[in-house]
């Protein structure tokens, strides 16, 4: 949005609020009862602002939030809230009978793709077991730091293996890790929470020469997933951010996730022209990378989160 004109220095340091964490970001305030959640979010974003304020920080953040926490947000700051288009998170209806049912949602083309992938991946001698992250997080670590390093994020193994440790002192007990084998020795990984009647990607990893020509990628990040949200109740299959394209022609649509940004100081007041527009540009290039079927990108919603 500010391209060249940006200078990355003078944004820091940046306060965020909320989490960035699994880029689904939500207000913890108890729902309902009408408008009890701006109200009791008002003193929690104005403790922020203070903290901000406080420890010099240059611009202050609210990242990846869904339409119904950006609109708590704008209902908490009032009519001067300026929001930003961050991207669109991936998530698939679950609510099918079984596999088969899912498959004849899908067009002639992609039903046999999937086929084919699915027969590969049975004929790759691969083996899958099922964990809790408690249970296996030195595996993940090895596998994740391939995948980390592939997008220019330099993780140490031991650095992942802290940060899986951490998540599974806190959310061991909603965890549910697929693990592909071969011959026993692991080589893939996919990591899910399932909170309420939602099954969350949150990690993944491969030995890569391994799994090379198998299509495991999307059989434990999608088909497995799906088929164990149908037997287990859940109603969605929230996939995240990245290979929209790859996710909506398997069926996934897509939702908005906002940003809220509180620039720095010599920004401020041309702030409000600059993000006027930013939805409008950033759907449009976001509809350049699904390309093909929109995946929802056509429906009400993707300009501004309130009513």
């Amino acid at each position: 949005m500010l391209g060249e004109r940006c200078r990355p220095a003078e944004w820091r340091p940046t306060l965020l609020i909320g989490t960035r964490s699994g880029y689904v970001n939500e207000w913890l305030v108890r729902p309902g009862e009408g408008g009890a959640a701006p109200r009791a979010l008002r003193p929690l974003l104005m403790a922020a602002a203070q903290l901000a304020l406080r420890d010099g920080c240059a611009s202050w953040a609210a990242m990846w939030m869904s339409s119904n926490a950006a609109a708590q947000l704008a209902a908490a700051l009032g009519p001067a809230t300026h929001l930003l288009l961050g991207s669109g998170s991936a998530s698939l209806d679950a609510g099918f009978p079984d596999f088969a049912a899912y498959l004849a949602s899908l067009g002639s083309s992609r039903r046999h793709a999937v086929r084919r992938e699915r027969a590969r991946f049975a004929a790759s001698g691969l083996q899958v077991t099922e964990a809790r992250l408690s249970d296996c997080c030195g595996v993940l670590a090895r596998l994740a730091a391939p995948l980390q390093a592939r997008y220019g994020h330099e993780h140490s193994v031991a650095e992942l293996e802290e940060e899986f440790g951490r998540q599974a002192r806190q959310l061991d007990s909603c965890s549910w890790v697929l693990i592909s084998h071969r011959q026993g020795r692991p080589v893939g990984f996919t990591l899910f929470y399932r909170w309420e009647d939602v099954l969350y990607g949150r990690a993944a990893g491969f030995d890569y020469p391994e799994v090379a020509g198998t299509a495991a990628y999307f059989n434990l990040a999608f088909y497995l997933p799906l088929e164990h949200a149908i037997r287990t109740g859940a109603r969605t299959l929230h996939l995240g951010l990245a290979s929209w394209q790859a996710k909506v022609v398997r069926g996934a649509r897509l939702e908005p996730s906002w940003l809220w940004v509180s620039p720095p100081r010599r920004w401020r007041s041309r702030w409000p022209a600059l993000v006027r527009d930013q939805p409008t540009g950033a759907r449009a290039w976001l509809q350049q990378q699904v390309g093909g079927p929109l995946g929802g990108l056509d429906q009400p919603g993707w300009d501004s989160p309130l009513p």
